[in-house]
């Protein structure tokens, strides 16, 4: 049972017991079961009263009830009661009291409602009456569809949702009763009362049909602490609903006996009101069947499924699937989906590659889970599938191309999707993507291709995006990726969760050049034992594009570096974040950011963050402005761990008429077999670098010790280096031992810490 809370509250009870003549009414406690045919309630209540005399009372009551459907409810109620005397009824307890009541049910909605209730108890009979003003909404809930989507001839069916609406109801009830003890001389001496009552209830919401029907019930007080009683409803929502009920009181005697006081001990009754926020339901959508509609064409989506292990002549639908690849090809219209079934796991039949050459075709195969994307596809009926997945993911399908110059995959058209293939052996490209918007590529796995794994090769002055998630490209004859944007297009590329090894060059390579612009995101990727640079991006000839290579594994090159920024030709790199990446064993340096080639061209506001960057053959960090007049602007080092590489920690330098400008901050710099840090000017440009205190206002912070040479090497062509606020593995700060200073530079590395920040 679900837990039910409901704010704890204090009530003070008010009254003076030297105005009383009678003895005063006091608070209460009661616990009520009830005990039925179609459920079973357990209901706490605390009484008290706030204010009283002889002929009235102010009073609070408190209820919590449960029962064993889920259902939970609270009641704060607060009442007044007065003897007074009415026309045609006499002497009797007029009442009215208030309340605000919480129900969670067990569908899990929370619902308000307010009711007000007025009573009138006498001697012989009780008229009582109660309104219930919902405070609460309608709530909405989905009914899931149990039949499973699956492909059918040509087409997906899909099952959709239906909608369930719960809603809190207004409504009004009436009862009588009458006390059967006065008139019959056994219930005078056995009970303290003995009464029966009948009514009615009416309850209407917006949404649900409406509940009505009858009640009663019987109530003996067989003491002042125990009542017993039963009770029976019936109404066309409920059914009929039947209990037996005990309460017993606490402390014991503190409730009046009506034998001996009369109307006196009805002001300190319970008030009868509906125990529950009276709900209803009702199915406003059911679940459904239908087929999927492409959007683009707005047709039912079309589907050619292919299984090589299937009889020959098939047409391509679920039940009779095309045997060959080459017969999905040829029969595929644009935005046709080709499903790939995984068949007997090899390349029969599937050994030609594939041209996909129409707009919006889709290639998918068992290898993912073929799933609903409401971006391409709506419901015919316009309701919400009950599942996301058509086809669960099994072991992929296998395609090669074993024909002379022959691509696994060739992409020709726009807004193409790949997902679910396996490529092995392809004779050229794994998948070569030529100019084609869009294209999206996923869940994929591309093994020993002559060539390269991946070729996306851009020409055609258009706006492209490509977006790449859970890629393998593996021992390539050259590299895993290869990215060539020119003449004056651009692209957005976005790769994720991918891994290339061990490919014959690059891991990833990035090519912008020729008046092209765009942005490029590698993230949470593996990079491992690529022949030459895991990671190299490059930009040429008038270029502006912006890099971002975080969160990835860069893992062991057999030929130069981790990662190389490299710009030439006039071009910009806007930005270049290298963030968060491990980068270890590489040939040469775990990152390099060069400007190479007589030319102009920036990187500018690189961001060199929270890497770690261990166990390279050469430096950690490479910034180098080599040529020309542009230069390396900007740049931020901080945060990276930068240990045991085999040259210097950090090396930064420029050349001829290049620049510049960096701040290096809480980067930890130890155990590199060269310096710690490696300046040096060979410029007539600007050389500025803050390692604490300087022109870019940098922390400083950083942690250089222990490096096989000094910890830090100056050539700035007489200038001074700022390095304050930094820890020099000592508390006396940097020594000239541990100090090269070249030309007549200098540093300032005071203040110092003197511990390790």
């Amino acid at each position: 049972m679900r837990n039910y809370s409901l704010t704890a509250l204090t009530f003070t009870i008010l009254f003076s017991t030297s105005a009383l003549a009678k003895e005063p009414l006091k608070g209460r406690f009661e616990i009520n079961g009830r005990a039925g045919n179609d459920r079973s309630i357990a209901m706490t209540e605390f009484w008290v009263p706030f204010s009283q005399n002889e002929e009235s009372v102010i009073y609070g009551d408190l209820r919590l009830m449960g029962d064993n459907k889920n259902n939970r409810e609270g009641n704060l109620g607060v009442g007044y009661r007065k003897i007074t005397k009415a026309p045609y009824l006499g002497k009797g307890v007029a009442g009215i009291h208030s309340w605000i009541d919480k129900r969670i049910t067990d569908q899990g909605s929370k619902f308000y409602q307010a009711t007000i209730g007025t009573e009138w108890l006498s001697q012989d009979i009780d008229i009582r009456t109660n309104a219930y003003i919902p405070l609460s909404d309608k709530k909405e809930y989905t009914i899931s569809n149990p039949n499973a989507n699956n492909l059918t001839g040509n087409t997906i069916q899909v099952g959709t949702n239906g909608t369930l609406v719960e809603e809190p109801l207004y409504g009004l009830d009436l009862e009588l009763g009458y006390e059967l003890g006065s008139s019959y001389k056994y219930f005078r001496d056995h009970t303290d009362s003995f009464r029966i009552y009948g009514g009615g209830y009416y309850f209407d919401g917006d949404h649900t049909k409406s509940v009505q029907g009858i009640r009663g019930r019987v109530i003996t007080d067989i003491s002042k602490n125990i009542q017993l009683g039963a009770r029976i409803q019936h109404d066309n929502s409920r059914d009929t609903q039947g209990f037996l009920e005990a309460t017993f009181r606490f402390p014991i005697d503190a409730k009046q006996s009506y034998r001996d006081t009369g109307l006196y001990a009805r002001l300190e009754e319970s008030p009868e009101r509906d125990i529950d926020i009276v709900t209803n339901d009702t199915v406003t959508e059911t679940p459904d069947t239908t087929i999927l509609i492409n959007k683009a064409t707005g047709l039912p989506q079309e589907v050619l499924i292919v299984d090589n292990t299937a009889a020959a002549g098939g047409d391509g639908s679920a039940e009779k699937p095309f045997n060959t690849l080459a017969s999905a090809e040829a029969a595929a219209s644009a935005h046709t989906i080709l499903y790939m079934r995984r068949g007997n796991g090899n390349i029969t039949n599937q050994d030609q590659g594939i041209l996909l050459n129409k707009t919006g075709q889709q290639l998918i195969g068992s290898g993912t889970d073929f799933v609903y994307e409401p971006n391409k596809y709506k419901t015919k009926n316009g309701k919400q599938i009950s599942s996301n997945i058509i086809t669960p993911a099994t072991e992929p399908a296998v395609i090669t191309n074993i024909n002379a110059g022959g691509d696994g995959i060739h992409v020709r058209a726009d807004d193409i999707t790949i997902g679910g293939i396996k490529i092995v052996a392809a004779n050229d490209d794994g998948i070569t993507v030529n100019n084609a918007q869009n294209f999206t590529l996923y869940d994929t796995e591309i093994l020993n291709s002559g060539n390269d794994g991946l070729d996306i090769f851009i020409d055609d002055n258009r706006s492209h995006d490509v977006s790449i998630n859970n890629l393998q490209t593996s021992s390539s004859g050259d590299k895993g990726i290869e990215l060539t944007v020119y003449n004056s297009s651009s692209l957005n590329y976005t790769q994720r969760n991918s891994i290339s090894s061990n490919n014959g060059d690059q891991g990833i390579s990035l090519s912008y050049s020729d008046n092209s612009t765009g942005n490029a995101l590698v993230d949470s990727s593996t990079l491992k034992n690529n022949n030459n640079n895991n990671i190299q991006v490059y930009t040429h000839d008038n270029t502006k594009v912006n890099w971002t290579i975080k969160n990835n594994i860069i893992d062991g090159t057999n030929l130069y570096f981790g990662i190389l920024v490299r710009s030439s030709g006039d071009s910009s790199v806007d930005s270049a974040i290298i963030k968060n990446n491990y980068i270890t064993n590489s040939k040469l340096d775990g990152i390099v950011l060069d400007l190479s080639g007589s030319n102009t061209s920036t990187i500018n506001n690189a961001v060199i963050t929270e890497n770690k960057i261990n166990n390279n053959r050469r430096d950690g960090i490479s910034l180098g402005a080599y040529r020309g007049s542009g230069g390396i602007l900007n740049a931020l080092i901080e945060s990276n761990d930068i240990q045991n590489n085999d040259g210097h920690g950090i090396q930064m330098g420029v050349d001829e008429n290049a620049s510049l400008s960096a701040s290096v901050n809480k980067n930890l710099i130890t155990l590199n077999d060269r310096h710690g840090i490696n300046i040096y000017d060979s410029s007539t440009g600007s050389n500025t670098i803050d390692l604490g205190g300087g022109t870019f206002g940098a922390e400083g912070q950083n942690r250089i010790y222990d490096n096989a040479d000094e910890e830090i090497r100056v050539d700035l062509d007489g200038a001074e280096l700022k390095a304050e606020n930094n820890y020099w593995g000592t508390n006396s700060g940097l020594t000239p031992s541990e100090t090269s200073l070249i030309d007549a530079s200098s540093i300032d590395f005071t203040p110092f810490l003197t511990e390790t920040p």
